[in-house]
């Protein structure tokens, strides 16, 4: 499944909560597949979330997301693509 989503927020360094679910999914919150960023808690939170938000222009960058599963928490587990970026490959590049 693909979607385009303009509204949404950075929860962390490998999350994001959209303005609105994507169907089939109850929860707000998608997570992007195989990319693991520290807890906000763990050092370094701060660093990579602040990756994530100069990759995705804070949060100003329109998206594209393909849904890959889900995990335990009904989080859609994806791979987002802003503009022509692979963001998921870009994380990883980064260390996450």
């Amino acid at each position: 499944m693909k979607f385009k989503r303009t509204k949404y927020g950075i929860h962390d360094s490998d999350t994001l909560r959209l303005k609105r679910r994507l169907p089939g999914f109850s929860n707000p919150f998608i997570r992007l597949s195989n990319v693991y960023g520290p807890e906000s808690f763990e050092h370094g939170a701060q660093k990579a979330k602040r990756q994530l938000s100069n990759l995705l222009n804070n949060g100003k960058c329109p998206i594209s997301i393909r849904v890959e599963g889900r995990d335990k928490f009904n989080r859609a587990l994806v791979t987002l693509r802003c503009d022509r970026m692979n963001v998921n490959k870009a994380m990883r590049s980064f260390g996450y």
